[in-house]
């Protein structure tokens, strides 16, 4: 059964986080009793529970559990604020008996370890202070040690095989029993289960001779190597927010202390001043509370990221250790008085700190909504801790900045009109935090867009207007530009959200002005005008031959002819049959089409070309292609 010398030295031989690829990022440690990176402070009065071994574990009541040294053994006690020191029973019913109380959860169930009758240490489960111990691992005759237990019941521990070590970790639930957890090598174990069943320890390399490395267990029963640095590592516990402390030894074989975060990594804590350090159990906000061994002896402390380590008060002698510590910042360990003897103690610590303040730098508070606007936010802590800003920007956007001593500066595009309600929270690491707010009013403004159209159409010709470029606060563009066009009749065609258009022919040249209307939701409208200059357009004539294109001298020819013209409005139109001969028969028109059919006497012989000419009221002419007549003498 282990004395206290000897759990001691199991705690001492911890765990820790991080690759050794991590190496040399590595801290500077920070020693008990060293002045704290910040002016916070943490301060804890002892509280001397009587004489005995040590206090291993404490639940979120104050409950405190561990050993006393008896005749021959050690005897598992429970201490409550209520009930005071009660022994706890062991499973021989001993005078003399090997039990030890290691952890206690907060609905009072407390996880050790108890010698059976045929002296083989096994993990028990106490329900209550007064209940018989439960062995674990019933008709299983190998050692086994319960480390911790959940607020769910969940409880971990360590269990040998037949070589005798304390090889392998195990689970047990009171609905599936016991059930070994995986390991990377030859031993493990497991030394703390967070509430969400995550289950640190240490377990050993696949081949032989490998050292201990600090894993993790998921929820769901997997190993995982921690990435902490060193030849050798140990982790001891484990809080809500995954965030694991332990120990881990430098490549001059020293073992410090460590902590180690999802979110920030691996962080050594120092060797506390000594000769070796361990971080031994960790608060859910993160508090630390461990021992240091120095040529004086033990020395507990605590640590935070705002106080750094922190020795804890002792008695009258110079040696303490914490072993474990509860959300509430109470603290179960042991301390020597000044005659040298062991005294069960608990300590309550709290942490003094001056909250942040938080003002916004001058500067615009408006803008349009196609615009952005730069903010800036300006924290300051009495303690100089490093500051995070929440940014709350009233349209459902958020922005969250990481620690940082200065100043946060955002820039925030906004894209609709409104008032905005501003606010920003600058927090420390502590949780003390103060806000700022404000209002931002975004202006709407009308869409802008480029309008094309084409300088010069011919009469008769459609033709394309368009926009692009479109801008205009986002709401307004996810909601639709409504766009409408005016092809030069002076009117506004009907409103949608096509950027295109083709507009009609004209029927006469002109000078059009066609205009583009632009609307946004919130009614803000831009109008675009562009001239059109609509060209006037050449007949275009056609003629074919009446009659035979052969004829004798003194016969006749009748020649035909069509015409088309672009301008529908170019009339009247004057027609001209020219036969070739110098002479011409004309007329006019007033609808494109047929002109009338005409005949032409040829006196003399020869070949003549005759064509068709047609001219509108602007003078412009167009010429169909010649025929061919032949006049035989």
């Amino acid at each position: 059964m282990p004395n206290q010398s000897l759990l001691r030295a199991a705690a001492i031989a911890a765990v820790s986080v991080m690759s050794a690829a991590c190496a040399d990022s590595i801290s500077a440690p920070v020693t008990p009793g060293d002045a704290p990176p910040l002016a916070s402070t943490l301060v804890g009065p002892i509280e001397d529970l009587g004489p005995g071994g040590q206090l291993l574990g404490i639940n979120a009541s104050g409950a405190v559990v561990g050993y006393v040294p008896v005749d021959g053994g050690n005897a598992a006690i429970v201490w409550t604020p209520a009930a005071g020191r009660d022994t706890l029973q062991d499973l021989a019913y001993s005078s003399s008996p090997q039990t030890v109380a290691y952890a206690i959860g907060d609905a009072g169930q407390i996880v050790g370890t108890s010698e059976a009758g045929d002296g083989t240490p096994r993990a028990v489960l106490w329900s209550s202070s007064s209940a018989a111990p439960q062995d674990l691992q019933p008709g299983v005759t190998i050692p086994s040690r319960a480390n911790d237990i959940n607020r769910h019941g969940m409880v971990v521990g360590t269990r040998t095989r037949s070589t005798g070590d304390w090889s392998r970790a195990f689970a047990w639930t009171a609905e599936g029993g016991a059930r070994e957890l995986p390991t990377l090598g030859a031993m493990a174990s497991a030394n703390a289960v967070n509430d969400s069943g995550v289950v640190v320890g240490f377990s050993t390399g696949p081949n032989a001779g490998n050292p201990e490395r600090a894993v993790r267990w998921t929820a769901a029963g997997q190993i995982e190597l921690l990435p902490v640095p060193g030849p050798r590592s140990f982790a001891q516990d484990v809080n809500l927010r995954g965030e694991i402390v332990g120990s881990w030894h430098d490549a001059s074989g020293q073992q410090r202390a460590f902590f180690w975060s999802p979110q920030t990594g691996f962080m050594d804590l120092g060797n506390g001043g000594g000769i070796a350090a361990n971080a031994l159990s960790i608060s859910q906000s993160g508090m630390v509370v461990g021992l240091a061994v120095t040529n004086e002896g033990y020395r507990a402390w605590a640590w935070t990221p705002r106080s750094g380590m922190r020795r804890l008060q002792g008695l009258s002698g110079s040696s303490a250790s914490a072993y474990a510590v509860n959300r509430n910042g109470q603290v179960a360990g042991n301390a020597v008085d000044s005659a040298s003897t062991g005294r069960l103690v608990r300590w309550r610590l709290s942490e003094y700190n001056s909250g942040p303040t938080v003002t916004l730098a001058p500067g615009a508070r408006s803008l349009e909504e196609t615009d952005s606007i730069a903010l800036t936010a300006i924290g300051q802590d009495p303690e100089g801790d490093p500051l995070r800003y929440a940014w709350t920007f009233g349209n459902g956007a958020t922005h969250n900045d990481p620690a940082t001593t200065g100043s946060s500066t955002v820039r925030r595009r906004y894209g609709d009109n409104g008032s905005y309600p501003l606010e920003v929270i600058v927090s420390d690491p502590s949780g003390a935090r103060d806000t700022v707010t404000d209002t931002i009013t975004v202006v709407n403004v009308a869409p802008r867009a480029v309008f094309a159209a084409p300088a010069a159409v011919s009469e008769g010709a459609t033709f394309p207007a368009s926009i692009s470029a479109l801008v205009d606060g986002a709401a307004d563009l996810r909601a639709g530009i409504q766009v409408s066009f005016d092809c030069g009749t002076g009117t506004f065609g009907t409103a949608s959200t096509a950027l295109n258009t083709t507009c009609p022919a004209w029927p006469d040249d002109d000078t059009l002005t066609i205009r583009v209307k632009l609307l946004d939701k919130d009614g803000a409208s831009t109008v675009y005008t562009r001239s059109v200059a609509v060209q006037n357009a050449a007949p275009v004539a056609r003629a074919s031959a009446g009659s035979a294109t052969t004829i004798p001298r003194r016969g006749t020819f009748t020649m035909q002819g069509t015409f088309t013209d672009g301008g529908a409005s170019d009339g009247p139109w004057k027609y001209r049959f020219t036969w070739g001969d110098g002479t011409y028969t004309e007329g006019f028109v007033n609808a494109q089409g047929a002109v009338p059919a005409t005949q032409h006497m040829y006196r003399g012989a020869g070949t003549y070309r005759p064509y068709l000419r047609v001219t509108d009221k602007n003078g412009v002419s167009g010429t169909s292609a010649r025929l061919t007549v032949i006049v035989n003498p």
